[in-house]
């Protein structure tokens, strides 16, 4: 298990938080934090949150990365998520959670695999697809 880091980027009217690492159960009340600090630094504008970096992402984080985003459209501000990879997830059957933060759906047979209950195939050393991306 690698540390969870948080970084804060302001790319002109975007605020971008990257994250870092493995977020799991037990690290979710970071994440909460951390997206709190994300609108408290700026307090308008898009929120982009970047996970490219991210190793290992629970189920429940999807959840609050869907809450966030649905708080986030209620207050007139946009909340992106960007470089979700589904091979990241620990729990295969979050798909519909993977598929509500797509605007797109999920590309190839791993999604398939995934919507059926199999685990996706993993592949050291390979970044995997890009899920979710936004232009910055």
């Amino acid at each position: 298990m690698t540390e969870l880091t948080l970084r804060y980027d302001i790319h002109g009217a975007h605020t971008v938080m990257a994250v870092e690492g493995s977020v799991e159960a037990d690290r979710c009340g970071t994440l909460c934090d951390g997206l709190e600090m994300a609108r408290m630094i700026r307090a308008s504008g898009p929120i982009v949150v970047d996970l490219g970096e991210v190793d290992r992402l629970a189920a429940v984080a999807l959840l609050i990365l869907r809450r966030a985003a649905d708080d986030a459209r209620r207050t007139g501000r946009a909340l992106t998520v960007r470089h979700l990879r589904q091979e990241v997830v620990d729990d295969p059957r979050s798909v519909r959670l993977l598929e509500s933060l797509c605007p797109d759906p999920l590309p190839g047979p791993a999604a398939a695999r995934v919507r059926s209950g199999r685990r996706p195939d993993h592949h050291r050393g390979r970044r995997g697809h890009v899920l979710v991306a936004v232009a910055d």
